[in-house]
C-alpha cells in the first residue's frame, strides 16, 4: 500500500512538473510580449519602429520555439514556420526570419518529409 502510494505521488509530481515547464511558460511570456507590441504597432501604423520590434520579437520567439527541447518536433516546427511566416509575410526580405525557415523546410526535406502548410 504505501509502494502505492509513493507511486501515485511520484507521477503526479511528474505531471505537474510538465505542466510548469519553465521553458513553455518563458515561450508563453514572449508570446504575449509579441502580441502586445504588435496591437501597439497596429495602434499606430505610421511607427515604422515599434512595427519592427514587434517583426523581432516574432523572429526570437520563432527562434526559441525552434530550439525549445519542451516541445516535440512535430510541434515546435510547424509553430516556428507560422512565425517566421508572419514576419515574412510583412518583409518578404528579412533575412534572418528566411534563413530560420529555410533550416526547418531543410530538415523536413532531409527526412523526406513534407514541410507543414502553415497560414
Amino acid at each position: 500500500m504505501k509502494r502505492g502510494l509513493i507511486l501515485v505521488f511520484a507521477a503526479a509530481a511528474c505531471w505537474a512538473s510538465a505542466q510548469t515547464d519553465p521553458e513553455i511558460e518563458g515561450l508563453k511570456r514572449l508570446e504575449a510580449r509579441v502580441e502586445m507590441a504588435e496591437a501597439q504597432a497596429a495602434k499606430a501604423p505610421g511607427s515604422k519602429g515599434l512595427a519592427l520590434v514587434a517583426r523581432q520579437l516574432r523572429v526570437v520567439l520563432g527562434y526559441r520555439v525552434m530550439n525549445a527541447g519542451a516541445l516535440a518536433p512535430r510541434e515546435k516546427y510547424p509553430q516556428a514556420l507560422r512565425h517566421f511566416g508572419v514576419v515574412l509575410k510583412a518583409n518578404p526580405n528579412h533575412k534572418e526570419a528566411a534563413a530560420h525557415k529555410k533550416l526547418i523546410e531543410d530538415i523536413y526535406k532531409s527526412m523526406g518529409r513534407p514541410v507543414p502548410q502553415v497560414d
